[in-house]
């Protein structure tokens, strides 16, 4: 399945350079859809004419920013210099305390789908056998 999600220049910048390997949603709805092996294309605000296609690795799933925070290394959600507290305001300007109660985090994990990678996939895959 693919899903369209909008970035922020900074994060997508830095999920397109491989330095954040970690998106971070609330677990709604809309996220609950997502499956590891799932295409993710993040539009660039604000103009949204810039594109970026990735392969959902992982899927980890948190009661809270702060569970997640604890968890994983600020430096692959895209925060490598802010404190673990930095970190959990730029989230609740967001999403609030309410939604995070409400509906849980997730951590997506994705990989950048690029030209090689596609033509890799392309070459790797076995051809049938002409029978005739």
């Amino acid at each position: 399945m693919k899903h369209e999600m909008k970035l922020r220049a900074v994060y997508y910048d830095k999920i397109k350079s491989g330095e954040k390997i970690y998106e971070i949603r609330l677990n709604d709805e809309k996220r609950r859809d997502i499956d590891v092996g799932d295409v993710i294309v993040f539009k660039k605000l604000p103009e949204l004419s810039e594109s970026l296609e990735t392969v959902v690795a992982d899927l980890i799933y948190f009661k809270s920013f702060k569970e997640m925070i604890d968890t994983l290394p600020l430096e692959k959600v895209g925060f490598p210099s802010e404190s673990k507290t930095e970190v959990e305001d730029i989230y609740h300007e967001f999403y609030s305390v309410e939604e995070e109660n409400k509906y849980g985090v997730l951590a997506i994990k994705v990989k950048v789908i690029t030209r090689s990678t596609n033509l890799l996939a392309r070459v790797s895959t076995p051809k049938a056998k002409n029978t005739q």
